[in-house]
Formats: structure tokens, sequence, C-alpha cells
């Protein structure tokens, strides 16, 4: 993951899950996803965040 500040504000970028996926965990099939790429901290942290279920 990367991070820039852009206009005074932070954003991330994710290029590896943003380059695509596995299929059958085997082969990597490119499938290019800007979902993943100059997102917010807040909204990265909900799916880059390890959890941990005992707190």
């Amino acid at each position: 993951m990367e991070y820039r500040k852009i206009d005074g504000e932070w954003k991330l970028y994710d290029p590896t899950w943003g380059a695509g996926n596995v299929k059958d965990g085997k082969r990597f099939i490119k499938n290019y996803n800007k979902e993943w790429y100059d997102v917010s901290p807040g909204e990265m942290i909900k799916t880059h965040m390890p959890f941990d279920q005992s707190h």
C-alpha cells in the first residue's frame, strides 16, 4: 500500500488489490479496479486494518 498527500489530503493506494485477483487459488487474473486507488484513510481502514476479536 502507498500513501500520498494530494491537495492537502492524504490518499491511499493499494495497487495489489487493484490489479486483479487469483482464480481457484492458482491463476492470477488481471482485472484493474480503480476502487483501490485514491482512497481516503477512513475508507481504507475498513478493509486493510487487522481485526483482533479478543478486544
